[in-house]
């Protein structure tokens, strides 16, 4: 940001996009030889539970930023159980550490195995899932209590890749009846 110092002191407010401990600012002007100046340690903590986020292996956190998160899913094989994350999120995707609400889940493949309803844990929970069906697939969430007050989220599309053949499906066409 830009600001300007008036008589040496500027005032104003700041908006902090990510949580943490140990947070601090610095500011720099712009002589020959800059004035830097670093303001004392302090801790950001997140705003109100406004969402909830899930993220699926291969993603990683990142609050402060539009989607909260970077990366994208790793393929994964039909069949084969993996984690999904679900978190209790502020408006810029810091977790929310004091949720415990009951959250339910859904998939776009009709054969997920997954609980439907899981309760979060200082404000997260893993939740083993199991995608069946192949090609991209998608989980979502949303709150129990308040789904039109706390945002549900969608996952990013992963894709399921079809196991190693198990069994011979034999399929013959019924009998025409004689005329």
């Amino acid at each position: 940001e830009l600001i300007t110092f008036t008589d040496g002191v500027w005032s104003g407010n700041m908006i902090f996009r990510g949580a943490g401990a140990n947070v601090s600012f610095i500011c720099s002007d712009f002589a020959t030889t800059p004035h830097t100046g670093s303001s004392n340690q302090f801790q950001v903590r997140p705003a109100a539970f406004e969402a909830l986020q899930i993220l699926l292996p291969g993603e990683t956190v990142q609050p402060g930023t539009a989607d909260g998160k970077a990366g994208t899913p790793t393929n994964q094989s039909a069949g084969t159980p993996s984690t999904a994350t679900v978190r209790a999120v502020d408006a810029f995707w810091n977790l929310v550490p004091t949720v415990a609400d009951s959250v339910d889940l859904g998939s776009s493949d009709a054969f997920a195995q997954m609980p439907a309803r899981v309760a979060l844990g200082s404000g997260q929970a893993l939740v083993s899932v199991r995608l069946a069906r192949s090609g991209q697939q998608r989980i979502w969430v949303s709150h129990v209590n308040q789904p039109g007050v706390i945002r549900a989220d969608t996952s990013a599309a992963v894709t399921i890749v079809g196991g190693a053949f198990s069994r011979l499906l034999r399929r013959t066409s019924p009998s025409l009846p004689s005329p």
